[in-house]
């Protein structure tokens, strides 16, 4: 993705006060990111374009759920900070973490638990995965919930944000927000935890609900009406009491600082899972969360607006084993890779984005003036359009949708594979490789018994690349699968992206 705009930063009057009685340059807000690491526990999901989790030759340029939230909260932050809370980018922290940077200086007034996402060592693999094995800088990315805990106690915070994404079955279409806070539903009928924190946290995740739920683009399947904000304890059903004795179910939420935990989407909708992987995409989630909290101090917000917008293909509906959209929704239709969208206004070019290539369609144009613009796009294979019109109101995000059509298919371009190799692994694997000719829109390896035709075994590669080295395509398949005693072949069959007239 690719992103040309010049914005300016505006800040309000830090002098001004706000629902805590606090003048805004001395509010203090930590935001958590949840995760850290590219593991198993990260909850990470294949897209399009990249294989399974593995523990070791990790991928992650696929989805992980830390990679994800960090782009969240560095967008919460930013905003915050335009609005007029203090955050200084110029200090350092100092120590051993990886997570050394300015929002971990907890001289700072905006701080996050962590600022780099990595793996937990160098194989990537989990405590549980190396057992006694497991070295001492394990935890580099990845922090304990009750080291987070402490950290918000110990350092005066006035609010506390903890920002994830949820899931459930993969493939399912199942997709809404959810914002937890520690306590019970209705405050007043629990006993043994703090009235006001908890009426406090509840109305800090009711002032952000509409700004999650507020996103144009997401299919949400349940809660278009009503607000789904719960107390931990009743919605999880039990509770435990931490050594501070902080009573609650999430060990996150298990401190004295009000606020809430956010889980913004579904990732295992998969269609939200491809949205989620542009981060400018990620960035103005955070952002709006800083807009509901915005509205809870009863501070101005920033004087300009977002534009976040998706272009699909009108006349190709998408789906492949990773992007299982759901029916009679825009996710049906093909999310455009790979094409320039230009800003306009009043016939001034302002920008332009160039959509990424993990299927959302998405072009951002952040820090806008508030106002009427027009965007154009070029794609080389796609009709010209008229301009798509788009409003800008401050502090808030525009969600268009852009639709072309595709110009005549004068049929598919050639691609072959070549210097095919295959190698048995110790542990049962076939571990097929190849090289490509050209960038394929599907490719897949067929397995077929010496004597037949049809294949016995398919492997569904979806679209793939040359890049410009040439780098080897490879994947693994078991060998049990297979009938032992028999002869096998493989072959690679490659698609083409259509020529156009």
């Amino acid at each position: 993705m690719k992103q040309f705009l010049a914005s300016s930063l505006i800040l309000l009057a830090a002098a001004s006060a706000s629902a805590l009685d606090k003048p805004l340059d001395q509010l203090r807000v930590y935001i958590n990111p949840g995760h850290g690491s590219w593991t198993v526990n990260d909850r990470p999901y294949p897209i399009v374009g990249h294989g399974e989790y593995s523990r070791t030759d990790t991928d992650t340029l696929n989805f992980f759920e830390s990679n994800t939230n960090l782009r969240k909260g560095f967008g919460m932050l930013e905003r915050l900070h335009e609005m007029g809370l203090s955050f200084d980018a110029s200090l350092g922290q100092t120590g051993e973490r990886h997570q050394i940077g300015a929002a971990r200086d907890m001289n700072n007034n905006i701080v996050m638990s962590h600022v780099k996402c990595g793996p937990y060592h160098a194989d990537n693999g989990t405590a549980d995965q190396l057992g006694a094995d497991a070295p001492a800088d394990l935890q580099y990315y990845n922090r304990s919930l009750s080291e987070i805990c402490e950290e918000v106690d110990a350092n005066d915070f006035d609010i506390f944000i903890s920002i994830h994404s949820n899931g459930q079955v993969e493939g399912a279409s199942t997709n809404f927000p959810l914002i937890i806070y520690r306590g019970y539903d209705t405050p007043a009928s629990g006993t043994g935890l703090d009235l006001q924190q908890q009426m406090d946290s509840r109305a800090i995740a009711q002032s952000i609900w509409p700004h999650a739920s507020g996103n144009g683009h997401q299919n949400w399947t349940h809660y278009r009406v009503t607000q789904n904000v719960r107390g931990d304890i009743d919605f999880y059903g039990s509770a435990t009491t931490n050594r501070h004795g902080y009573r609650g179910y999430l060990g996150v939420l298990k401190h004295g600082v009000r606020g809430c935990l956010i889980e913004g989407f579904y990732h295992t909708y998969q269609p939200a899972r491809h949205q989620a992987m542009n981060f400018d995409v990620d960035w103005l989630e955070g952002a709006a969360y800083a807009r509901g909290v915005a509205d809870w101090l009863g501070i101005e917000k920033e004087p300009t607006g977002d534009i976040y917008g998706v272009v699909r293909d009108r006349d190709t509906k998408f789906s492949h084993k990773y992007y299982t959209p759901a029916s009679a929704t825009d996710d049906e239709y093909l999310p455009i890779n790979g094409i320039k969208a230009v800003l306009w206004k009043e016939g001034k070019r302002i920008g332009e984005y160039v959509t990424d290539q993990n299927y959302n369609g998405a072009f951002v144009f952040r820090g806008l003036q508030p106002g009427d613009y027009e965007v154009t796009f070029d794609g080389w294979h796609y009709a010209e359009s008229e301009p798509l019109p788009v409003t800008v109101e401050a502090a808030s995000t525009s969600y268009p949708k852009a639709w072309l059509s595709q110009v005549q298919n004068a049929g598919n371009r050639a691609v072959f594979a070549y210097d095919l190799d295959m190698k048995r692994l110790p542990d049962g694997q076939f571990n097929f490789s190849f090289l490509l000719s050209g960038d394929a829109a599907d490719a897949r390896i067929l397995i077929t018994r010496e004597g037949e035709e049809t294949p016995e075994a398919e492997i569904d590669l979806g679209p793939q690349s040359k890049t410009a080295d040439g780098a080897r395509i490879w994947t693994e398949y078991d060998a049990s699968l297979l009938d032992a005693a028999a002869t096998y072949h493989w072959s690679v069959e490659a698609t083409g992206y259509p020529v156009y007239k």
